[in-house]
């Protein structure tokens, strides 16, 4: 059975445009002296765009097949993963709870759009990015107290389910590579809550791809994002049907900013 194939038996909602486009940066190109390709998954189609519309394609069909009537995650106040899991879970009639770190913020950007959109918004008045947590597992309990049925996803949809999102992408991104010449030999990406960087570790491993996966960390230590995402990369591979042996992962240390959208 090809992973095409097992893909297509994993329930999923469509709501990305999809292919995005594999575009060459020749100026990019020029300037670091080797040919650059860019995976346009800032077109995905929803809301103001952003690659997580992949992940919520898997996690909200996942989500409906539970009987699920609402969904809570979190982040920073101006993340747009939560600013695609509320209008995405909204499109498929569950409602959004979001939580985000420290105190309200003024109503700009995504909080913004949370705004308009209704989202029901909490905060944690902790500093701490990992403060979001506990307070998504304590707003479930108390929503299932009342009872609603939510759907609980870490901060970035970063579970196995969500990772199959990038699983797919990396069947998408084989087509597209199949008819260059000489194609990619690495694919560099950011990682932050490590499930977009899990899911292209295990599409490349069950592909077989010619090109390394080599993330960046943007957010949390290098040892930590290793073994997220290798965990991740695992228990997606799984989903699948196929027993991956421990990935490989190859994750680079970054330059990690005082705050989400600040720098």
């Amino acid at each position: 059975m090809t992973l095409k194939t097992a893909l297509a038996g994993i329930r999923r909602v469509e709501l990305a445009t999809l292919p995005t486009p594999l575009q060459p940066a020749p100026r990019l190109s020029e300037e670091l002296g080797v040919p650059v390709w860019l995976k346009r998954d800032d077109l995905t189609g929803i809301g103001l765009g952003g690659n997580k519309v992949r992940a919520l394609e898997y996690l909200l069909a996942d989500a409906l097949g539970q009987g699920c009537d609402c969904l809570v995650t979190g982040a920073g106040p101006q993340s747009n993963w939560t600013m695609l899991a509320a209008l995405s879970a909204i499109r498929c009639g569950l409602e959004p709870f979001v939580v985000c770190y420290g105190d309200p913020v003024a109503d700009r950007g995504n909080m913004a759009l949370h705004r308009m959109l209704g989202t029901e918004m909490h905060f944690t008045a902790d500093p701490d990015r990992s403060s979001v947590d506990g307070v998504i597992d304590q707003l479930g309990t108390e929503l299932i107290g009342i009872g609603r049925r939510p759907y609980l996803v870490p901060r970035g949809g970063a579970t196995g389910i969500g990772a199959l999102g990038y699983v797919q992408a990396s069947v998408e991104l084989a087509a597209q590579l199949s008819s260059m010449a000489d194609p990619p030999a690495t694919l560099w990406m950011a990682a932050g809550s490590g499930g977009t960087c899990a899911g292209l570790v295990a599409g490349a491993a069950l592909l077989r791809a010619s090109y390394d996966v080599v993330g960046v960390t943007v957010s949390r230590p290098v040892r930590e994002i290793t073994a997220q995402v290798s965990r991740l990369a695992t228990a997606t591979a799984e989903l699948t049907g196929t027993s991956l042996p421990e990935p490989t992962v190859d994750i680079r240390g970054g330059w990690i900013g005082p705050g989400y959208g600040a720098g």
